[in-house]
């Protein structure tokens, strides 16, 4: 019966055929609910069934698909977590990438029906929590996944049990696959549910403050998108900026100084931002940055100048930005710089 079921949801046929869709997911729904038997062979096919609905038009066929879906994860054996969460991830790419209409879904309806990321959730932070290195990986880029196929306003109830675990495992010694997929789900909850975040503003910058300092670049180049997104959100712009620019004068490894002048940059090229720093601050932040430019490392120079014209913009009046210039520039740059103090 549940191989009918799941073959009658999988068909052609069932694509324009709402009746045929919402009578086999309704006794998938009650079948997974109520029966007694061991489905645990079925549950992968139950799951591709259920899971491949929430991408249908109709309001009681996604409700039910909802439902179903809930039902299938109670069943899921706990040491079986790893094995599902693989599957959870294959389906999600099947279900959004349908090869045979030749499109991509940027959104999946069933998500946004209440109650439906719930149990995907709980598996995916009990794999990260719990599961090896590369369960973990998988499990924080599934949930990302989650995140970008689900709208905001659906996601919201899930943020504080979403970003929690993410912050504490990024906070650990990992590699860098799972240091990078948690940074870019971070980053990606911060895009889509920023201002939801805040009372995690305090712990992510303590981790984008270490990860900054990690020998993997992909991981500091995540770290520094994360940063940048949060600030938009985060009134408290000061605090953040006095920090980057004291860790500038102090660190030595030219990679790690170029990723912190690059996370300046990134906060400083949004104006919302920027006008929030205080002009003490901004004065600073040239007089750090301005002696970078000319420096022996090429990587330190060109993130330091990049630094230096985002920032400079925001010294107070056209004479202080005109004698900044020259010190640390040359006569001949102030033209660009002025007219973009002026747009």
């Amino acid at each position: 019966l549940v191989a009918t079921l799941c073959e009658v949801i999988q068909s052609p046929r069932a694509k324009s055929h709402s009746h045929d869709k919402l009578a086999a997911v309704e006794l998938l729904e009650r079948f997974a609910k109520e029966s007694k038997c061991d489905l645990v062979h079925n549950l992968e096919s139950m799951m591709h069934a259920a899971l491949l609905l929430f991408a249908a038009k109709e309001p009681e066929v996604l409700k039910h698909a909802v439902m179903a879906a809930a039902n299938v994860m109670k069943l899921v054996p706990k040491n079986k977590n790893a094995e599902y969460i693989k599957q959870v991830a294959a389906i999600l790419r099947e279900v959004t990438h349908d090869i045979s209409a030749n499109q991509i879904i940027f959104e999946l309806p069933g998500l946004n029906v209440r109650g439906a990321l719930r149990p995907f959730i709980q598996l995916l932070t009990e794999g990260l929590m719990k599961g090896n290195e590369n369960t973990k990986e998988l499990a924080a880029s599934t949930i990302g996944t989650f995140v970008s196929l689900t709208a905001p306003t659906a996601l919201n109830p899930y943020v504080m049990l979403i970003t929690g675990p993410l912050i504490r495992m990024a906070s650990e010694n990992f590699s860098e696959g799972v240091k990078v997929a948690i940074l870019q789900t971070l980053a990606l909850l911060l895009t889509r549910c920023g201002p939801r975040l805040k009372a995690f503003f305090s712990a992510l910058q303590t981790t984008f403050r270490k990860s900054l300092h990690h020998k993997s670049p992909t991981v500091r180049e995540k770290t520094v998108e994360g940063l940048a997104t949060m600030m938009k959100h985060n009134a408290r712009v000061d605090n953040v900026i006095q920090d980057l620019v004291s860790q500038v004068r102090r660190e030595e490894d030219a990679h790690v100084k170029s990723s912190l002048l690059t996370a300046v940059h990134r906060v400083m090229e949004h104006k919302s931002t920027a006008v929030k720093v205080s002009s003490p601050l901004v004065s600073s932040l040239i007089a750090t940055v301005g002696p970078l430019l000319s420096v022996q490392q090429e990587m330190v120079r060109t993130a330091a100048k990049k630094t230096f014209d985002t920032s400079v913009k925001y010294l107070m009046g056209e004479a202080e930005i005109k004698a900044a210039v020259a010190k640390y520039s040359g006569e001949g740059d102030d033209d660009d710089v002025s007219s973009d103090s002026e747009a």
